[in-house]
C-alpha cells in the first residue's frame, strides 16, 4: 500500500517525478512525444533554436561536458553524463543563455513573444501566484517566488551531475538572469 506523505495542500515537497508524470500526460493528450511537443509548441515559436529535451538533437559544436570534483578536488570531466530520457520534464533541458533569454522575454511578456502567444496570460498569473508559503519564500506552480529589496523575483534552479543552473526574472524591472554552469 502506498500512502501520501501529507494531505494535498497541507505541506510542500518538490517533486521531479511530478514533472516527469506531467510530461507523460502531455505526450498522451497531444499524441506527440513530450520532446517533440516542446519543440513544436514552445521552442520553435519562441525562436529557441538551440534548445531541446532530446539529447540526440544536441549539436556537438554547442555541447558541454559535465565537470565534478575529482579525488584531488580538482575539476574533472564526469564519467557520467546526466541524461535519462524518462526524466525529460525534470532534468533534460539542453539550452544556452541566448535561448533562455528568449524564454525570459516570454515570461516578462506574460506568455507572448514576437506576436506569438506561447501560453495564456491567465496561465502566467496562475504560475506566478503563491500556492504555498514557506518562510520567506513562496511556491508558485513550477516557480519559486521571492523578493529582493521588496521587488518580486520569480526563479527556478536545478542541478545534476556536473551541471548547475539558475534562471530568474523580475517583472517589475523587465530583467532576467540565466546562469548555466557545467560543474556541480
Amino acid at each position: 500500500t502506498v500512502t501520501l506523505d501529507f494531505a494535498p495542500g497541507a505541506e510542500y515537497n518538490y517533486s521531479n517525478a511530478a514533472f516527469d508524470i506531467l510530461c507523460d500526460v502531455i505526450a498522451k493528450v497531444s499524441g506527440m512525444t513530450f520532446e517533440n511537443y516542446a519543440k513544436v509548441h514552445i521552442f520553435e515559436p519562441v525562436g529557441m533554436v538551440n534548445s531541446t529535451f532530446y539529447k540526440p538533437e544536441v549539436a556537438e559544436a554547442i555541447a558541454t561536458k559535465p565537470h565534478v570534483r575529482g579525488d584531488s578536488l580538482d575539476l574533472v570531466v564526469s564519467k557520467i553524463y546526466p541524461y535519462n530520457r524518462r526524466h525529460a520534464g525534470s532534468s533534460t533541458l539542453h539550452s544556452n543563455v541566448e535561448d533562455m533569454m528568449l524564454w525570459a522575454e516570454v515570461n516578462l511578456n506574460k506568455g507572448a513573444i514576437n506576436g506569438n502567444r506561447i501560453y495564456q496570460e491567465s496561465s502566467y498569473d496562475l504560475l506566478t501566484t503563491t500556492q504555498k508559503q514557506i518562510g520567506e519564500r513562496s511556491i508558485g506552480l513550477s516557480w519559486f517566488l521571492s523578493k529582493l529589496n521588496d521587488t518580486k523575483v520569480i526563479f527556478h534552479q536545478g542541478g545534476d551531475t556536473g551541471y548547475s543552473t539558475f534562471f530568474a526574472f523580475i517583472p517589475e524591472k523587465k530583467s532576467a538572469i540565466a546562469l548555466m554552469t557545467n560543474m556541480d
